[in-house]
């Protein structure tokens, strides 16, 4: 079946315009929604405020054609089948109102990748958004400029503001948030698409800004940075957790400095307590992680079930340093992967980094128990010492347990052999990791020896040598409790 090419005529566009929004409505096959253009200077939505992916930057078209979800990205075209836009989404309050992405820079795109042409993109890390003329008059924007600009763009009724300078970024400290953009290289403008223009053909060139701040005018000169060096295009795995350098959306929707390495799957080893996403590695091992680069060669420098003290921040709350300690167990991954993208094939190419170093091994290690002195029951006391805490990894769901951590009290029964009896609650299954914490101080590596396939308990062991400390074999009654027993409980 020979396709059909649509002519992109982003020109076509305008208020009062009939259009056909052809896509998969609510799932269908195939549907044909029909609305009319309302106007062409709408913001982009905030799709997601937690986190989602959104535009920004550009303007919106609006219209009512009542789409739903299925449609998303589906072609706008005009009574003579041309395409005007892309449908960008909707309104969720069942609202008919739906907002289409003008397609002025993808026909740019597709005409460089005709012409074999590198697709330039340009960025000063500043986000603008459309204000109407009387609230750029709040900000300071003078009668002398208004008149210049209604006399240059009749039908226009909007300007530029700066609403968010990144930290550090090329508009840092020369373009401040309220300040109204009257012109670029001596050329007005009130558009997002004349702006992306000049900055597409600008990219490590510099730019001059001509800006009202508070009635002041306000000349700086930007260099345009390439917004290509500031969307990643590769990440690496390590340990189960996958890894990119901070990327310039998520910098936008925080409102901070574009660098830092980015968990984008906190995975593995790297499932950190927090719930959610959104957090920026610090340091690993006391090591610090400015950059992907870095992060990858500290990584390469740990050895398997090493224990390792991790420090991290969210992007919501960078004055905030979180720390934990993590166990390293890139054993089911043994192979750390860099994924490069492809801009030819469209694929990612996958390459191994490094092997996983060979574990240490342990050393013995010395502590004590606390002791419980208001206790009168001296065995009652030293049962203290026949606890230890448990920490089960599961690397994958198994049996209808979800891949987690699970975390629970253990008894020792042997400590000799180092046996120690557990619910199946904390080692559902046999393919985990065991992490055994004795005495509050030792870590030690566990298995699972013994499933019970009807009681719930399992037997996991520990090797005793390395672990200098007086642990006791619990003491177990064969006889069962009755009304009558005495107990003692704390």
């Amino acid at each position: 079946m020979k396709g059909e090419e649509l002519p992109l005529r982003p020109d076509l566009a305008g208020v009062g315009v009939e259009i056909r929004v052809i896509g998969n409505d609510g799932g269908e096959k195939l549907s044909l929604l029909s609305g009319v253009i309302s106007r062409l200077d709408r913001n982009a939505l905030e799709y997601d405020p937690e986190g989602g992916y959104r535009d920004f930057n550009t303007p919106y078209y609006q219209a009512s054609a009542a789409a739903s979800g299925g449609s998303s990205g589906s072609p706008v075209v005009n009574i003579d089948g041309d395409a005007v836009a892309l449908l960008a989404g909707g309104r969720a309050d069942k609202a008919s109102t739906d907002y289409f992405l003008p397609l002025d820079r993808p026909l740019r795109a597709l005409e460089c990748l005709q012409e074999g042409k590198p697709i330039t993109r340009g960025d000063i890390q500043c986000k603008f958004l459309l204000q109407p003329f009387y609230e750029c008059q709040g900000l300071g924007l003078s009668p002398e400029w208004e008149a210049a600009v209604r006399k240059a763009f009749p039908k226009e009724t909007n300007m530029l503001v700066a609403n968010l300078v990144l930290p550090e970024g090329p508009s840092h400290g020369k373009i401040k948030e309220g300040d109204v953009l009257v012109n670029v290289n001596g050329e007005l403008l009130t558009q997002f698409i004349r702006l992306d223009d000049i900055l597409d053909s600008n990219v490590g060139r510099p730019v001059k800004l001509l800006l009202l701040r508070s009635g002041e005018e306000v000349e700086v000169e930007i260099e345009v940075g390439d917004l290509h060096k500031i969307t990643p295009d590769r990440f690496v795995s390590v340990s189960g957790g996958s890894f990119h350098n901070l990327s310039y959306q998520q910098a936008c929707l925080y409102g901070v400095a574009c660098k830092g390495v980015y968990v984008c799957e906190a995975d593995g080893s790297f499932r950190f307590d927090n719930a959610g996403n959104g957090w920026l590695v610090q340091s690993i091992g006391h090591k610090k992680t400015p950059d992907l680069n870095t992060f990858i060669e500290v990584a390469k420098g740990i050895p398997d079930k090493a224990r390792v003290v991790v420090t991290y921040k969210h992007l919501r709350d960078l004055h905030t340093l979180h720390t934990t300690t993590m166990d390293i167990d890139p054993h089911w991954a043994k192979k750390m992967k860099l994924a490069v993208r492809n801009d030819e094939t469209g694929l990612w190419d996958f390459s191994d980094l490094a092997d996983t170093l060979p574990p240490v091994p342990p050393v013995p290690r010395t502590a004590s128990f606390i002791e419980l002195v208001h206790i009168s029951h001296q065995a009652v006391a030293d049962l203290v010492r026949s606890f230890v805490y448990v920490n089960c990894t599961l690397p994958m769901s198994l049996d209808g347990f979800v891949e987690g951590r699970r975390e629970g009290m253990g008894l020792v029964v042997d400590a000799d052999k180092g046996l120690v009896i557990i619910s199946r609650a904390i080692v559902p299954y046999g393919l985990c990791d065991v992490s055994i914490t004795i005495a509050n101080s030792i870590f030690v590596e566990g298995r699972v020896i013994f499933l019970h396939p009807l009681q719930n308990y399992a037997i996991i062991q520990y090797d005793p040598k390395p672990v200098d400390v007086p642990v006791l074999s619990a003491k177990l009654s064969r006889d069962e409790i009755t009304e009558e027993h005495c107990t003692c409980g704390h």
